[in-house]
């Protein structure tokens, strides 16, 4: 058995948007978005470099092969579409059925990461007299409170003789005896 794997650049699995090609705008980038992008890179190359045909999977197929749901293939489809990175040609095939031909016209533009914003040096602040009122006395410490010492107290009961004078309960619940 030979197992398939599809690489995922490390530049795409940092990114966190693209640059549209149709606005110039930038797009944000979710994981599953990642995902189908480098599996439907990886049939259109090779649909269109080694077999020389158009790539034709259909969307149930890469939503299968991805493990997402129809309509997340249907959303990020549009959204290449949309902004220059895929083109759909419908073909008539019989009679009333279509089939679709993917081409991905340009390999996705990822946006730059911002660097961090620098976070700025402390400001030294130096007291002013006139502003400030500053105090002419030492503070005190305060005196240290010493801790109390637990002692253990047991306090042992004595049975009486006639319990029963001292039963509050009502007598349909005290013991026939």
């Amino acid at each position: 058995m030979s197992e398939e794997f599809c690489k995922i650049p490390l530049d795409l699995l940092t990114a966190k948007h693209f640059i549209s090609r149709t606005t110039c705008e930038i797009i944000p980038i979710n994981a599953q978005d990642k995902i189908l992008w480098a599996w439907m890179k990886k049939r259109h190359d090779y649909f269109t470099k080694k077999l020389g045909n158009p790539w034709f999977d259909n969307q149930a197929d890469i939503a299968y092969a991805c493990g997402c749901d129809l309509s997340t293939v249907k959303r990020f489809v549009g959204k290449m579409t949309k902004h220059g990175y895929l083109a759909i040609e419908k073909r008539k095939i019989h009679g009333c059925a279509f089939s679709n031909s993917m081409t991905i016209t340009h390999d996705l533009v990822l946006a730059p990461v911002a660097p961090h914003k620098a976070i700025p040096k402390p400001v030294v602040v130096i007291p002013d007299p006139e502003c400030e009122r500053v105090p002419e006395y030492a503070p005190i410490a305060l005196p240290k409170v010493a801790k109390p010492t637990l002692s253990l107290v047991v306090m042992a009961t004595v049975p009486d003789v006639d319990d029963d004078a001292y039963d509050d309960s009502p007598p349909w619940m005290r013991d026939a005896g």
